[in-house]
């Protein structure tokens, strides 16, 4: 009776074990009479295999999104600039790819084929993307133009309010610096490094000039001209210029109007007919002030159209403006009702025409009249914008006639 039992136990369990040897594969074995014994242990491993595999199937998820294995595994070199960085900021991370998927209202999936370099956003996508990562706003702008040419035209998402320190760094020169001179360039210099740095964060085009009143007239003040300019490309970066600008530019709109003017070649309704630049988009001209005092005007151009259409821009450039008054001194600043500004040549000519004799002028002046050259320069100044007012006015009446 103890030989039958024992071939009836022995027997199918030896068989279970040669299968699970042969398939090389775990198959299911019944419980012993001990594990029968120890319900509660075959429910504990029961519980534990079943975390193992929702475990392992969790982690799938993560590392693997909802495509084909042969988009998943798609060769690195195939890989825009876009896409490895894009790959490398979200790393594959469900609730990341879950918000960003949220935010531009795509389906996860979507976001997956991008990373994997399968398609390629929308320009409106791209612009919300620049939005969604504003700690990765340089490299995303730079990785896009590198993938697609271009960044889409949009509102500088980054730019923050002009920060506490320019002023202090201002106020110092100012109350370190007595000549007139020093202080206006040093103090020039400082501002417009920091507003192009400022301002210009996606280095597409920026220019901030300072043109200051021309001294009146019998009749009041004719023009203001152009002292400096600061630029990043297509700009250069210093030219000290010496253009008139009248009634017929922005900065000498903003001086009779006494407050800010935007320009912008996307506006046709502008109601502001300037003459411009010629890399300029857009521009924005802020008068330089002190009480009921004019000095000059801060203009502030730009390659990008439609770069003055956020307010933090344009505050920017008021308070930049405000600094200018303090490199100025008291003897620069004049009254508004002495302005009575007329036409100038158009702003390419005299660039020509300064070109080829300004200097020259200067030099031969103040050795004629045994004086400093910056004292020649005032009076060659004032000399050439009378001869340019006259030919303006040649000009119209040619145009009349």
């Amino acid at each position: 009776m103890d030989d039958s039992i024992e071939s009836s136990d022995l027997s199918p369990q030896s068989r279970r074990k040669r299968e699970h040897v042969a398939d090389g594969r775990k198959k299911p074995i019944k419980a012993t009479s001990r594990q029968k014994q120890q319900p509660g242990v075959q429910r504990n491993q029961k519980v534990t295999e079943l975390k193992e595999i929702a475990e392992a199937e969790s982690y799938s998820a993560m590392a693997l999104p909802p495509e084909s294995l042969a988009e998943q595994d798609v060769a690195a070199e195939r890989l825009t600039p876009f896409s490895s960085l894009l790959h490398n900021i979200i790393r594959r991370d469900r609730a990341e790819v879950a918000r960003i998927a949220h935010k531009l209202d795509v389906a996860e999936n979507t976001i997956y084929r991008w990373m994997n370099g399968v398609s390629e956003p929308r320009p409106t996508h791209l612009k919300r993307l620049i939005e969604a990562f504003p700690s990765y706003h340089e490299s995303l702008i730079y990785a896009i133009r590198q993938s697609f040419g271009s960044v889409p035209d949009m509102p500088l998402q980054s730019f923050r309010e002009v920060q506490k320190e320019i002023y202090q760094s201002v106020l110092e020169i100012f109350a370190a610096t007595a000549e007139n001179s020093e202080r206006f360039w040093r103090i020039t210099q400082t501002v417009f490094d920091h507003g192009l740095q400022h301002m210009d964060i996606e280095n597409r085009g920026l220019a901030m000039t300072f043109a200051k009143l021309m001294p009146p007239r019998d009749d009041g003040i004719h023009s203001l001209v152009e002292v400096v300019m600061y630029g990043t490309s297509p700009w250069s970066h210093c030219v000290e210029t010496k253009v008139y600008l009248g009634s017929t530019t922005l900065a000498g709109t903003a001086a009779e109007l006494q407050r800010m003017q935007i320009w912008d070649d996307t506006d046709i309704d502008s109601r502001v007919q300037v003459e411009v630049d010629q890399f300029e988009r857009c521009a924005c001209a802020a008068p330089v002030k002190r009480g009921h005092l004019l000095g000059g005007v801060l203009i502030v151009s730009s390659a990008r159209p439609g770069f003055f259409r956020d307010p933090l821009v344009c505050q920017a450039v008021a308070e930049y403006a405000l600094m200018m008054g303090i490199a100025l001194a008291d003897k620069d600043f004049y009254p508004f009702e002495l302005l009575r500004l007329r036409p100038m040549p158009h702003l390419q000519w005299q660039h020509k025409e300064l070109a080829l004799s300004y200097r020259d002028r200067i030099t031969t002046y103040a050795r004629a009249y045994g004086m400093s050259f910056r004292d020649a320069e005032v009076q060659v100044q004032l000399d050439l914008e009378q001869e340019f007012e006259q030919r303006a006015h040649s000009e119209a009446e040619l145009c009349i006639e």
